[in-house]
């Protein structure tokens, strides 16, 4: 081999991107896939929901529950069969699911259908 640096095997292979383009990147895929976040629930509006879960638990009403679960917000549609306060879920039965169990934390809203 020559001098002259061209042999391949001792040539370093670094990433093309500049800075600014892997800032950009980050940006757009923040902005396009970034998770929602969950929002602060106030105790009295957390405490109205709880009620209206239970009224219609009690009615065997069909209901809208708004969940955050995970990365995003979900409407879940179904009748609320049981609400378990020791394990803090409650229990739905949904076109999907039956007996879905969903976590008194991730409830952020419920329409009445």
């Amino acid at each position: 081999m020559d001098s002259n640096g061209k042999d391949r095997g001792t040539i370093k292979w670094t990433s093309m991107m500049m800075p600014e383009h892997v800032a950009m990147l980050k940006d757009y895929l923040k902005n396009e896939y970034e998770a929602e976040e969950k929002p602060i629930m106030d105790e009295q509006v957390m405490e109205q929901i709880f009620m209206s879960i239970e009224e219609s638990c009690e009615q065997h009403q069909t209901i809208d529950l708004h969940v955050h679960e995970k990365i995003k917000r979900e409407k879940i549609r179904g009748r609320v069969t049981n609400i378990n306060y020791m394990d803090r879920h409650i229990t739905m039965d949904t076109d999907e699911l039956f007996n879905r169990k969903i976590k008194f934390d991730d409830v952020v809203g419920i329409e009445f259908i």
